[in-house]
């Protein structure tokens, strides 16, 4: 999910099945429409079968980028079908910032890696560098950890303590503001096939150096704020008392 006053307001469902596109819908506010060929995602996607789907912000440049994991069900599927492997390669879209998507899964180094048959995956920044890294699940083989060496833009990444509500803070809404950037994400659990993301909200900031706002809005109904803060950081908020 993202809200974000520089990029596409983006919601979006990876479906399909093998020789068969992925869907992108965007949230119209009281529907969906889909966008999937004005987003560049159609023909790239047909050849794969996907299963995880996270959009993060890799290269932490404020907008949302696109990545899936893909296998096929069957490994029977390689004796019969030359164009539909039962490994596939990991895809990453860049967000271009202009309601589009372009295939970088070569130049970020996914295309390069051993195919296997993926099933869920998961996003997390698993050594605290403010750069979302990946791991993938495989069937009949070992996880695949991705380390993020992108060095990209600034970054700001939110963890929430409930008090009122649950513990974690999930269900909250963290929104912030940093210049003329404005985005949105909110605390959730289960992120794509049978798999959960880290926790923390991590915003990409682009060259912005500051976070004028960061707004909490609490299942309880509780808000906190926190004002000017410096980027390239993790903070942690808890409910009613701020940072």
């Amino acid at each position: 999910m993202i809200s974000d006053i520089a990029a596409p307001h983006l919601l979006g469902q990876i479906l399909g099945h093998s020789e068969d596109h992925y869907t992108l819908f965007h949230n119209e506010g009281k529907y969906f429409t889909d966008l999937t060929r004005e987003a560049g995602l159609y023909e790239k996607t047909i050849p794969f079968l996907g299963w995880g789907a996270i959009f993060l912000d890799y290269n932490n440049d404020g907008f949302r980028d696109l990545f899936t994991a893909n296998g096929h069900i069957f490994p029977e599927v390689d004796l019969h079908f030359r164009d539909t492997p039962y490994r596939e390669q990991l895809l990453l879209f860049e967000n271009t910032g202009k309601r589009n998507f372009q295939d970088v899964s070569a130049e970020s180094g996914l295309a390069a890696l051993m195919p296997r048959s993926a099933r869920g995956a998961a996003a997390c920044d698993y050594d605290n560098d403010g750069r979302i890294d990946l791991v993938v699940v495989n069937t009949d083989d070992v996880p695949t950890l991705l380390r993020n060496q992108h060095k990209g833009g600034n970054w700001l990444e939110v963890r929430t303590i409930g008090t009122r509500s649950n513990r974690g803070g999930i269900g909250a809404r963290v929104e912030i503001v940093a210049g003329d950037l404005k985005q949105a994400d909110l605390v959730r659990t289960g992120s794509s096939f049978m798999s959960q993301n880290d926790m923390r909200v991590h915003f990409g900031l682009g060259t912005r150096r500051r976070v004028d706002q960061i707004t909490v809005r609490w299942p309880s109904g509780l808000v906190d704020r926190v004002a000017n803060v410096p980027a390239d950081q993790q903070v942690t908020i808890t409910e009613g008392k701020g940072r």
